[in-house]
């Protein structure tokens, strides 16, 4: 309801008629039961572009809903997209979320550090925000070394691939974002000469022509650790793996009043989701925590 404030020094005369008197408090009476129109405050959230219609498509389907073995879904932007979802939600937040696409992570930031942004709808490495002030980060989802990625080729090659050194990567070439900072780093560490290619489709493509032969992924489901992307199968090459130190986290403003009211919010869910398992269990079915590829070689950077 309204709420409605009155000041009046009315004097109702003894001989005005009962006709009059029940025409005020009628229009008093609608006046104060008129309903209230309060909406639920806008909380924007930067996703990447690519991932833009799929994670929408399934906000406005499911909601928060996780998602389940049964979905059969690796996307790590959705999966930490409904992280963040599940969190706000069970902490009963008052927002109405609003996805806004971005090119890359650097745009992002400068505008969450701008305050024309609130927060991060996926994960971002913690030393990319320290670039930008009056950005804060949540707990993390994944600690540092946590996270690590297979080097995914046709079945061939990875069939025939033997690990020895640097060298064993001799005349092969890989591929990444550039914008993929720590990939491209790794890569690099590991001696593979990388080429940047911008659309993800794309690098599958490449690799599946024999044009080039890696692009870093992160581990399948299956227990031969395939990964199929628009229809084409990879593999990893078996034993080796790209090992990132750094941790993740969603980056809120300090700038915006939701920001950083979204931020302390979940900050005590992340930590209660991370303690009871939730979290891990989301990347463990993204195959990004994999006990198969526990004691396998890191060959990035040291």
């Amino acid at each position: 309801m309204y709420k409605i404030g009155l000041q009046t020094n009315l004097s109702v005369a003894k001989d005005r008629s009962l006709g009059s008197v029940l025409a005020l408090i009628l229009v008093l009476g609608v006046t104060l039961l008129a309903p209230s129109t309060t909406r639920a405050e806008e909380l924007r959230l930067g996703i990447f572009q690519d991932h833009y219609a799929e994670v929408r498509t399934y906000f406005d389907t499911h909601g928060c809903k996780p998602l389940g073995p049964e979905d059969n879904q690796t996307n790590q932007i959705l999966t930490e997209f409904l992280l963040l979802c599940k969190a706000l939600s069970d902490a009963d937040s008052p927002y109405q979320i609003t996805l806004v696409p971005y090119p890359i992570n650097a745009r992002l930031l400068k505008d969450i550090s701008l305050g024309t942004l609130d927060a991060s709808a996926y994960a971002i490495w913690s030393k990319e925000p320290a670039l930008y002030p009056n950005t804060a980060l949540s707990p993390a989802l994944l600690e540092k070394g946590e996270f690590s990625k297979g080097l995914y080729t046709r079945p061939a090659l990875a069939s025939k691939f033997e690990y020895q050194s640097k060298a064993s990567f001799r005349g092969l070439t890989g591929v990444a974002n550039q914008n993929w900072h720590y990939d491209w780093r790794h890569m690099h560490c590991a001696g593979i000469y990388t080429t940047h290619i911008n659309q993800y489709q794309q690098m599958f493509a490449l690799i599946e022509q024999g044009k080039v032969d890696l692009v870093p992924l992160t581990f399948g489901q299956e227990t031969d650790l395939q990964r199929r992307v628009f229809g084409i199968s990879l593999y990893p090459l078996p034993g080796i793996k790209l090992a990132f130190d750094d941790s993740l986290h969603f980056v809120f403003s300090s700038q915006t009043i939701s920001g950083k009211a979204a931020h302390r919010l979940v900050e005590n869910e992340l930590v209660r989701m991370k303690r009871n398992g939730e979290i891990d269990a989301a990347y463990t079915q993204l195959g990004i925590l994999n006990p198969s590829t526990t004691h396998w070689q890191d060959v990035g950077c040291q």
